[in-house]
């Protein structure tokens, strides 16, 4: 499977598409709304290609993607609940191993990336707003990559390739970008002036150890509730000679995976960090190691 994520335009580079103008583009999108959902799902995929294949300017596809953002979220909640039915693996694309929300899961998180490039490059250091364009385009690639991982997870797929490896890249930009900045902080139009990354970054690694420790059931309805209070509680710390301990799983950094048990001090000479969910958890996965099934929360 190839990497559904890669962008190829160059961030220096930068025109402008007519199609895009506010006197165009917003009646195409509010065209969308009189439209069946395959229709609109078949014109928002090509809008979205034509965008990622496209070196726009920074400002023009910040704009498009802040509006058009809620259409692809309410898209994608309407497509079916239930995993695809397998089909036979082609040679073809990326795009004919992946479901209809995966796929638009990727488009979207490769408008997103352009975007985030963009306003990292020489030319988007002029864009007024620039860092409140940054928090938010941050705060909406955690969230489409999380759907991505919490959508697989749900369905006991395997994750599109690089879709760890870009969480654990995005968390690495946030705190070295965004989280300890007072321009991160200050009261902005379009972001959330309290995003704080961490929880959401360790809620997605606890998806990813749940995943591949055989204890699915705990991402069901029955634990909903629990799971963002394991996040916040979980400790995730770097790496150092005294981080091993029972109960401590390795987040390896530079590696396209989730969080995996760590076996000893010496596990790995790789960068990574450490992660320690709460006792619960904790035993809750040793619970379907052991094979036994777990017990419904009251």
């Amino acid at each position: 499977m190839e990497n559904c994520y890669l962008t190829v335009t160059d961030p220096d580079v930068s025109r402008h598409l007519p199609e895009l103008e506010p006197r165009h583009f917003e009646p195409w999108l509010l065209g969308l709304a009189g439209r069946g959902l395959c229709s609109a799902l078949v014109m928002v995929f090509l809008k979205l290609e034509r965008m990622a294949d496209t070196p726009l300017e920074v400002s023009q596809r910040v704009a498009a993607l802040y509006r058009l953002l809620p259409t692809i979220r309410d898209l994608a909640d309407d497509l079916p609940q239930q995993p695809p039915i397998p089909v036979p693996r082609r040679r073809s694309s990326w795009g004919s191993e992946l479901s209809l929300e995966q796929r638009l899961i990727c488009l979207t998180v490769k408008n997103l990336k352009a975007t985030l490039e963009g306003l990292d490059a020489v030319g988007g250091t002029h864009i007024p707003g620039r860092e409140a364009a940054r928090l938010w385009t941050v705060q909406s690639l955690f969230e489409w990559l999380g759907r991505q991982i919490e959508l697989c997870a749900r369905w006991g797929r395997p994750w599109p390739r690089q879709t760890w490896q870009e969480v654990h890249d995005l968390y690495a930009y946030w705190l070295d970008r965004l989280g300890s900045s007072s321009s991160a902080r200050e009261r902005v139009a379009i972001g959330d002036e309290d995003y704080d990354a961490v929880p959401v970054y360790k809620r997605l690694l606890l998806v990813g150890l749940i995943a591949t420790s055989g204890a699915g059931a705990l991402l069901g309805p029955a634990w909903a509730g629990r799971l963002d209070d394991w996040a916040r509680e979980s400790i995730l710390l770097e790496r150092g000679g005294e981080s091993f301990a029972r109960g401590s799983y390795l987040v390896e950094l530079s590696l396209d995976s989730p969080p995996r048990e760590q076996m000893s001090a010496a596990d790995s000479v790789r960068r990574a960090l450490i992660l320690r969910p709460p006792k619960q958890l904790f035993s809750l996965l040793a619970e379907a190691a052991a094979g036994r099934p777990l017990y419904i929360p009251t």
